[in-house]
């Protein structure tokens, strides 16, 4: 009877780590829903380019991308 009792409390062990584990692996690989229309961010909301340190590089254009 104990053995039985002991299997018992390890099954029910196993069971609520394997939940957790499955509703981890859910929230990390949950779809990605992409916006039915596009975004608009308001100016204050985008880097200020006096503020924004780095240099922009000539070698890169539109053709190069």
């Amino acid at each position: 009877m104990e053995k039985l009792v002991g299997l018992l409390v390890i099954l029910v062990i196993v069971a609520v780590v394997a939940g957790i584990g499955y509703k981890e692996w859910k929230a990390v690989h949950a779809p990605v829903v992409a916006p039915s229309a596009p975004t608009v961010v308001p100016a204050e909301d985008l880097p200020d380019p006096a503020l924004t340190p780095g240099a922009g590089d000539p070698r890169v254009t539109q053709e190069t991308l």
